[in-house]
């Protein structure tokens, strides 16, 4: 049997891999640290990016609230106010995107802007292209802007980490378009400023030469109607609707003030200078003064030329004509004893004119205090206002009566010439009334603009 000799060879040493794998950890290491400080780089750079848009975003909101902001401590007397809407914009940004500067503001480039206002503004801003205006109909040279574009310059974010990787900041920029719809002034010639309904009936109003509001609703019955003339050219419009026949049909239009509140002179200083009547005269022989008593005129007459204050009630009697065609202005008030005052708000009962069993041709004079006025009722007088008369009654001038209901039942018209009509409401219920307001002149109504919101 042979013997297989077997050559036994030395084993070898494993190899030492420790360093390689402490090597691996610490690029491993490396690469995490890197990728940390990139994420808290970029956490920072998103940070800003957000402030940024959110700057952009408020701001141009901020310029659009001011754009046809007049009056006041505004600055501004003419609408677009382009100076302060700029300068707004600004300011919101210097306060809660102070990362930005004046100098940031200049050197600030949008090649997508509309309209660059580069005329005068306040000493704490800059014209810049970052801030652009523009309207539907004009992009380039906006006389009515709807629309307000800012471009929050960029600013460069400092990323400490980054710069390990060549990366040593990051640019931030936004952009925000805000847009609104500006006031206009539109006028009315029948202009009823109460909340409540305006009950025709079987009446008719017609308005020729401008437009009707209510700040409540109309009704009307049957052959009713409320109309505004020339076609196409004269609106009704409504808070609350039109139940019933309205030519042209009543479109919405928001709650006006009384475009008169600030014109009619207060009643002490008409009143002023005139003589006081305190018992029961007949105002066709004494004249022009300030009467505290009621009184009923029981035969026709004519009123010399003047003011006349009532703060009692002054009605007709029977086929009686009430004649104040040389120019005269009825104020009607309220009184303490003999007294004359305005009347308390919310409303109280003062002096009253009640024409419904006689007629009156009235014309208001072209002098001051009461110029173009004919009838007037103090603000918060809410004495009803019969004007309607037997067939034969004609008032040229304005009619301003903003607290009491306008009344016409009867089966006669109700002329007025020029206007424009003032008052809380109407009511009719006479088959044939007639409430005619001719040649009328528009009370003029300031509408501010919509509340602006973001479009882009």
């Amino acid at each position: 049997m042979g013997v297989v000799l077997v050559r036994l060879l030395p084993r070898r040493r494993p190899c030492d891999e420790r360093g390689a794998v402490a090597l691996m950890v610490a690029l491993l290491a490396l690469v995490l640290f890197v990728m940390c400080a990139f994420v808290v780089d970029l956490g920072h750079a998103r940070d800003r990016k957000q402030a940024s848009q959110a700057n952009s975003d408020a701001a141009a909101l901020a310029g659009a609230n001011v754009l046809y902001l007049t009056g006041g401590a505004s600055g501004c007397t003419i609408s677009p106010c382009f100076p302060q809407a700029v300068a707004a914009v600004e300011a919101y940004t210097a306060r809660n995107f102070p990362d930005v500067t004046a100098a940031d503001w200049a050197a600030c480039e949008d090649p997508d802007h509309y309209y660059v206002y580069e005329s005068s503004l306040p000493s704490t801003a800059v014209a810049t292209q970052c801030i652009s205006f523009a309207d539907d109909n004009d992009l380039d040279a906006s006389a009515q802007p709807t629309k307000i574009r800012v471009v929050t310059p960029t600013v460069h974010v400092k990323t400490p980490f980054g710069a390990v990787a060549g990366v040593s900041e990051v640019p931030i920029g936004s952009s925000a378009r805000a847009k609104l719809q500006p006031g206009a002034n539109r006028s009315c010639g029948l202009c009823l400023i109460g909340a409540g309904e305006s009950y025709v009936g079987n009446g008719d109003v017609t308005v020729e030469g401008a437009s009707v509001h209510t700040n409540g609703s109309f009704t009307t019955r049957n052959e009713g109607k409320i109309e505004a003339l020339p076609a196409g050219e004269s609106l009704i419009t409504a808070v609350n609707g039109c139940d019933g026949d309205c030519v042209p049909s009543a479109t919405y239009a928001p709650t006006i003030a009384d475009p008169y509140g600030s014109l009619v002179p207060s009643v002490g200083s008409v009143a002023a200078g005139l003589p006081v009547r305190t018992t029961d005269v007949d105002p066709c022989q004494s004249g022009p003064g300030v009467y505290t008593k009621d009184h009923q005129f029981d035969h026709s007459c004519t009123l010399p030329r003047g003011v006349y204050v009532v703060t009692g009630t002054w009605s007709l009697k029977n086929t009686t004509l009430l004649d104040g065609t040389s120019g005269v202005a009825l104020y009607f008030a309220c009184a303490t004893g003999t007294t004359v005052r305005p009347c308390v708000a919310p409303g109280e009962l003062g002096g009253e004119l009640d024409v419904t069993n006689g007629d009156a041709q009235l014309s208001a004079m072209n002098t001051d205090p009461m110029q173009r006025f004919v009838v007037v009722y103090d603000k918060f007088d809410t004495s009803p206002l019969p004007l309607q008369g037997n067939g034969n009654t004609k008032y040229i001038g304005t009619v301003y009566a903003p607290t009491s209901q306008l009344l016409f039942p009867g089966n006669s018209t109700v002329t007025v010439e020029n206007g424009p009509i003032i008052v809380g409401s109407l009511y009719s219920n006479g088959n044939h009334a007639l409430l005619s307001l001719t040649s009328a002149v528009g009370a003029d109504i300031p509408v501010p603009p919509e509340k602006p919101y973001l479009d882009q």
